[in-house]
């Protein structure tokens, strides 16, 4: 009985120290999607320097959350992309329409306030980039959208 009891304890140690680094989860890497994930994408993309990394986050944090702020209000007209527009109401969809179109207002009003912020902190290379990376969020989602409906003929 000592004999099985030390045999199983052997197999159970070996197959543990054999687990490979690959499958060992890193306890310290973001979470994707998560707002650190976010920070270490964008400080690598930007290619911030210590000093402009010291002082971007201080602007671009604020942004984000009255960007999220806004974006979140998109959530309703999310809901109709999947929808037959001919089972809607017109006067729905007409509202749909006019609440997306002062979203994207907002978020280019949000922008316009936020230029001079950014360039204040980092150079307007690095602010065009920054906005071409936010705005590629949005085009990834779109992309799959269109892509989604490419075999639709309209004819």
């Amino acid at each position: 009985m000592k004999n099985l009891i030390l045999i199983l304890c052997l197999l159970t140690s070996a197959t543990l120290f054999g687990q490979t680094p690959g499958n060992v989860i890193d306890m310290q890497a973001p979470a994707p999607g998560s707002f650190e994930a976010r920070q270490n994408l964008l400080r690598v993309q930007l290619q911030l320097t210590p000093h402009e990394d010291s002082v971007f986050w201080t602007v671009y944090h604020p942004f984000f959350d009255k960007m999220t702020e806004i974006k979140s209000q998109n959530k309703g007209f999310g809901k109709m992309k999947g929808m037959n527009m001919d089972s809607i109401a017109d006067d729905q969809v007409l509202a749909a329409l006019q609440q997306q179109l002062l979203l994207a207002q907002q978020e280019a009003n949000l922008k316009q306030e936020y230029l001079n912020k950014f360039l204040e902190v980092i150079p307007v290379k690095k602010v065009a980039k920054l906005y071409q990376l936010e705005r590629g969020n949005t085009d990834r989602k779109s992309t799959r959208l269109n892509s989604s409906h490419a075999n639709i003929s309209y004819a």
